[in-house]
């Protein structure tokens, strides 16, 4: 049997994806004390559960022809897979924040996402780009299928990293300054 196409290259994503696993896993562990918590927590957390969908999109397809199944069929459902993987990664993290962090703000999650755009902004146009390469490749597989769905697994730990920079680095208020975070009550 001959290799599937992009195997070395999914072989790295793999790599790179359980490395920003471990990362935020780490640096999560190591975080300092300043700032909202658990905005900070919940940003690890993202970046750990994009990791985790990002090494099952680099192995899904490897496993699949792995299999005997034919290279544009092991596309098609790694594409699936990793597209609802990451619509359920979403809706759950976005469930997550309304019922910890806005759940005790006055701010809600939609009044936070217009007030943040350079967080959000990149961010959810990444995932969408994500999710049209994720459906393209199972509605309408083809020849540039491999090179479609590496994309996808590439821009997804894109947004990964982009999480990581504003959980390691970022100011973690989720709403205004709070008395008790270091800032002063208004």
């Amino acid at each position: 049997m001959q290799p599937l196409a992009h195997n070395d290259l999914l072989q790295t994503l793999t790599e790179v994806s359980a490395a920003f696993v471990g990362f935020s896993m780490l640096a999560n562990a190591l975080r300092s004390s300043r700032g909202d918590e658990l905005m900070r927590f919940m940003n690890y957390r993202d970046v750990a559960e994009i990791g985790l969908i990002g090494v099952l999109g680099s192995l899904a397809p490897l496993l699949l022809y792995s299999f005997g199944w034919p290279e544009e069929t092991a596309w098609r459902w790694s594409s699936a897979i990793f597209g609802a993987a990451h619509i359920v990664g979403a809706f759950a993290s976005g469930r997550r924040r309304n019922r910890t962090i806005f759940a005790e703000d006055e701010q809600s999650m939609v009044q936070f996402l217009v007030s943040n755009p350079l967080r959000v902004v990149p961010a959810f146009s990444c995932l969408a780009v994500v999710f049209v390469l994720a459906i393209t490749n199972t509605v309408a597989p083809g020849p540039l299928s491999g090179a479609r769905h590496v994309s996808a697994v590439a821009i997804s730990l894109g947004i990964a990293g982009w999480f990581f920079l504003f959980a390691a680095f970022g100011p973690h208020s989720a709403a205004s300054p709070r008395p008790g975070n270091g800032s002063t009550a208004k």
